[in-house]
């Protein structure tokens, strides 16, 4: 029975396989790379990143992600590079990614703009074999091919100064063929395509008192057959060492729609080099009937190489 509710549901909020497909981030203002190539080397030093998300807990087949990404500066600060690994599982369905990024820094009077690439490859995987049916002589079922790897190239650009930053980001840019059909059983009714997605990321510094400061962000997420999606974030640093925040997150349904979720998200700096932070999704829509909410956990190395000439090295 949940099996089915969770099918049904997940029809309702993305409509279909034209829809929402990039997998949701509550802690996005501490993963830029994932989805942003011009973030690359912003850090002036090497950054690594492991964040792990499980989305919509007690559903079968809810939902999950792991994220593993790198990237380093090079050449005075002014190249970025970067690799991601992203694996994201939903039902029967596996998503395997290999990301590198390219990123170049213009320097300017009060801020950095860099403009970056990035190119992917993807293993696409359907496997319907601990799946139970309605219908076991769905001939659907036993058409998809058994995995497909898929080659794709995004574009970003990212703004940042010592109290602000912004990015606007287009992951991938072509639409391939995902739904692992044989050409006998393709149509446009049925077929599934990676469709074009657009981030729009904001966030900014403000100081309240020596030890406490406000760090605000937000991120638009666009696609063109989804409802459009919205973080808005408020986060309070303490003495550089603890920040808590509250994300209120848009989306959900049209249905009496009060939005997707809210979000509890805590950071620790244990030092200068490492944090470890982790989010819990509080479920708004009518999900909430059926799951316990989504949770996060990130880990993140940052060694700086001239930390002395640095301003907040880990606030963006």
């Amino acid at each position: 029975m949940k099996n089915i509710i969770f099918s049904f549901l997940v029809f309702v909020f993305i409509g279909n396989l034209n829809a929402q497909q990039d997998a949701h981030y509550t802690q996005f203002m501490f993963n830029k790379l994932a989805f942003n190539p011009a973030y690359a080397g912003s850090a002036k030093g090497i950054c690594l990143t492991g964040l792990y998300r499980n989305q919509w807990i007690e559903f079968e087949g809810h939902p999950v992600t792991q994220v593993l990404s790198m990237h380093t500066s090079l050449k005075d600060d002014r190249v970025g590079l970067g690799a991601a690994f992203v694996r994201d599982r939903l039902g029967p369905s596996t998503s395997v990614k290999v990301q590198l990024n390219y990123a170049y820094r213009i320097p300017f009077k009060n801020g950095d703009l860099a403009i970056g690439l990035m190119g992917t490859i993807r293993n696409y995987k359907l496997d319907f074999s601990k799946e139970a049916f309605n219908d076991m002589n769905d001939l659907l079922v036993d058409a998809p091919e058994g995995n497909q790897v898929k080659v794709n190239v995004g574009a970003g650009a990212y703004y940042e100064n010592k109290k602000f930053y912004a990015g606007l980001s287009i992951p991938h840019l072509i639409k391939n063929d995902i739904s692992l059909l044989p050409k006998e059983f393709s149509t446009t009714i049925i077929e599934s395509k990676e469709e074009t997605h657009a981030f729009l990321m904001a966030g900014f510094l403000l100081r309240l008192t020596d030890k406490i400061k406000l760090k605000p962000a937000g991120l638009l997420k666009y696609s063109q057959y989804a409802p459009l999606d919205f973080d808005i974030h408020a986060g309070v640093l303490f003495d550089q060492k603890i920040l808590a925040g509250l994300t209120y997150r848009l989306g959900g349904t049209s249905i009496d729609n009060i939005g997707e979720s809210l979000d509890l998200i805590v950071q620790l700096y244990l030092n200068d080099e490492l944090a470890i932070g982790g989010a819990y999704d509080f479920t708004l829509s009518e999900l909430q009937e059926y799951n316990s909410g989504s949770f996060e956990i990130l880990l993140q190395y940052c060694k700086i190489r001239d930390r002395e000439r640095i301003t907040n090295p880990r606030f963006f």
